[in-house]
């Protein structure tokens, strides 16, 4: 008997094939980066160390005759330990690269992800031949190839730059590498002091030219302003003056007319008289030379 599966069930079945194969690839990512977890456990000590390398030759685990039979974790050594020895951790680092030569190759291999999500793209999810799932079908699988191709673009880069890191530092450069940070942290410590130092001394000497330039300006506005007050008490006094010159005018100026017209009037009159005079005289010499 054919069961007919619906669209959910479709669309689950799809979720959880995509689910499983994410997480095979961060197993994967998990298990490439275990040699570098397990170096740092033997950060511990020496004789750590030397039981580690033992175990790695001769026995799948050390097994102290104190303990378990069950091998040794990561949570039974001592949490207080510090890895302050940055020799030892490189010394160990080197040790580890030996026996993972190939893991760096992994990361070359990120389209295998992308194309395990691929698979089985083209096979009918149905298992019927029905109409309604032939139409929705296409519908499905586009959706589909759009998560994938979501998958593709966020997996790829962050897997790319990943494997970056991981050769760079992958590299004999690590001890060059933490001297260049150290010395690159003092260096820019004492920078950063030596310019909040001439910051602030060059905001005390701003502040006090400021404060010096303030007060000559504040000098200079006191003697601008009392030269003000000179003047205007000036232009007060003299426009008092041209006041009381003008009433004084103003009252002589009726009578100083009066009297100009009086001399206007008199001086017209002697001079029609004396027009008439000449008048007569040459009219009497017209008739003197006529006879």
């Amino acid at each position: 008997m054919v069961r007919l599966l619906s669209p959910s069930d479709r669309k689950s079945m799809s979720n959880t094939r995509t689910r499983s194969t994410v997480s095979k690839a961060l197993k994967s990512l998990i298990k490439t980066d275990k040699s570098r977890v397990m170096a740092r456990n033997r950060l511990v000590s020496p004789s750590r160390r030397t039981q580690n390398r033992h175990k790695c030759i001769c026995e799948p685990y050390y097994q102290s005759p104190t303990r378990s039979e069950e091998p040794p974790g990561y949570t039974e050594y001592r949490e207080e330990d510090e890895f302050t020895d940055v020799e030892d951790a490189i010394q160990g680092h080197r040790d580890n690269e030996d026996e993972n030569g190939s893991a760096d190759s992994d990361w070359d291999e990120h389209a295998t992800l992308i194309a395990l999500l691929d698979d089985g793209e083209g096979a009918s999810e149905s298992a019927d031949g029905a109409a309604i799932i032939d139409r929705l079908s296409p519908a499905f699988l586009a959706r589909r190839r759009e998560a994938t191709e979501q998958y593709r673009e966020t997996l790829v880069p962050v897997v790319t730059r990943v494997g970056e890191a991981h050769k760079f530092l992958s590299h004999d450069n690590i001890p060059t590498l933490l001297r260049g940070v150290a010395l690159f942290d003092k260096s820019s410590r004492l920078e950063d002091a030596a310019t909040a130092r001439h910051e602030h001394d060059q905001v005390v000497r701003a502040f006090t030219r400021v404060k010096d330039t303030l007060q000559n300006l504040s000098l200079q506005l006191q003697d601008v302003c009392a030269e003000s007050d000179k003047l205007l008490h000036s232009y007060e006094k003299a426009v008092n003056e041209y006041v009381q010159r003008l009433q004084g005018h103003s009252k002589s100026a009726p009578g100083d007319v009066e009297d100009f017209i009086c001399r206007l009037d008199q001086t017209t009159k002697s001079v029609a008289a004396g027009d008439h005079a000449k008048a007569r005289e040459k009219l009497l010499r017209g008739i003197l030379d006529r006879y």
